[in-house]
């Protein structure tokens, strides 16, 4: 399966792969491609073994984003270079006042959904989702 994020314009983007583990909950190995038009580049997430309900995408600068795993772990997402870098959220927490209520100089797009009721794996936009928390470590 699939979950696909277009940025606006810009001929760039982000696709969540979820390939099922053979277990009773909806566990998942994931991957994260970053398409643009010069080409794609890949990067395996951590494996859901039941903590992963979704994934926060937010906008930096131009070309550049973040997706916020929960778990104390991002991913930062350039295009000009190309790249996906695991990134620690903590040290990217947010000033009073910032467009996302988590991270300074970063906008709330949306969500990689694991399950949108019975629609099943989806990205939902800030409109149809609002920002939220996700689980912390353990």
């Amino acid at each position: 399966m699939t979950i696909t994020w277009q940025a606006p314009e810009t001929g760039v983007s982000l696709v969540m792969t979820l390939r099922p583990l053979l277990s009773q909950q909806s566990d998942w190995e994931r991957a994260l491609t970053l398409s643009t038009p010069r080409g794609s580049i890949s990067l395996d997430l951590l494996t859901d073994t039941g903590w992963w309900q979704g994934s926060n995408l937010y906008a930096g600068a131009p070309g550049v984003w973040m997706l916020d795993e929960g778990q104390a772990d991002c991913i930062v997402i350039a295009v000009d270079p190309a790249k996906l870098e695991w990134t620690s959220c903590i040290a990217k927490a947010a000033a009073a006042g910032a467009a996302s209520r988590k991270f300074q100089d970063y906008r709330y797009l949306g969500y990689f959904s694991e399950r949108d009721r019975d629609a099943g794996p989806r990205f939902m936009d800030a409109t149809e989702r609002a920002e939220q928390p996700l689980p912390d470590g353990m």
